[in-house]
């Protein structure tokens, strides 16, 4: 699998998670601290950190793609030094793995 079939799955369940949650909360007045979500979103951190592993993620960038950045939907600037670009689609984000690696 690629790395944009990588990411793109995780922001799928990522998605289902989210809505999972508005779900919990709707009907039993669950909050984010609930040992059911709470479970759940520990699972998929789980499956951030290994996606990020398997696609050469030093940083984190898929980390803060996700929750930082809504999944691009915040359009943040992200980069190094006077290379910044905005953030917004799942592309971008491979941009600044493949390009910013450990920071250089």
């Amino acid at each position: 699998m690629n790395k944009e079939k990588m990411i793109n799955s995780v922001i799928d369940r990522y998605s289902e998670i989210e809505l999972i949650s508005k779900a919990v909360k709707n009907l039993f007045g669950g909050e984010p601290e609930s040992r059911f979500v709470s479970t759940i979103w520990k699972v998929f951190d789980t499956l951030v950190n290994h996606t990020s592993a398997a696609i050469g993620d030093e940083d984190d960038w898929l980390s803060w793609y996700v929750f930082g950045n809504d999944c691009g939907r915040d359009r943040m600037k992200a980069g190094f030094d006077v290379d910044l670009r905005k953030i917004k689609t799942v592309r971008d984000l491979i941009w600044l793995i493949d390009h910013h690696k450990g920071g250089a």
